[in-house]
């Protein structure tokens, strides 16, 4: 689970990247000064940890969430049609 892919939408093709420092699934990614940037998750135990990407390799942060936390609330699927 430290592996990591590229998705590149204009080629259709997928490139393998430096593997995480952490293994680590139900994690966010988001854009954090411009690196992408992976937060918590879970491997053999939930984790606190951040990783950011800086085109090369993957560094841990030397911040950590105040909670260890995995999966973030996020739904596994997405309705197509939503109401309030």
């Amino acid at each position: 689970m430290k592996d990591t892919s590229f998705f590149s939408f204009v080629t259709e093709t997928w490139t393998e990247l430096a593997p995480m420092n952490t293994g680590r699934m139900g994690h966010k990614m988001t854009i954090i000064n411009g690196k992408p940037t992976v937060i918590g998750g879970f491997d053999h135990g939930e984790l606190n940890t951040i990783e950011e990407f800086d085109g090369t390799s993957w560094s841990l942060r030397a911040e950590k969430i105040s909670f260890a936390s995995y999966v973030f609330a996020s739904p596994d699927e997405i309705p197509e049609n939503v109401s309030c």
